[in-house]
């Protein structure tokens, strides 16, 4: 039983993303690099759900 399971306990080979520093600066401030804002996904579902109600 210990053994089937001792695949669990080995560390991850993938290493975690580093982010760049022009992510960074976008999530930081959010505003891209042309000056646009950035959403969040739950901003951006509010927002297209404003926009499906003012068309409807």
């Amino acid at each position: 039983m210990e053994s089937a399971h001792a695949w669990l306990m080995v560390a991850s080979i993938v290493a975690p993303a580093a982010r760049s520093p022009a992510a960074q600066s976008t999530v930081t401030i959010g505003v891209s690099d042309v000056a646009t804002p950035v959403h969040s996904f739950p901003s951006l579902l509010a927002d297209l759900a404003t926009i499906t109600r003012n068309t409807a």
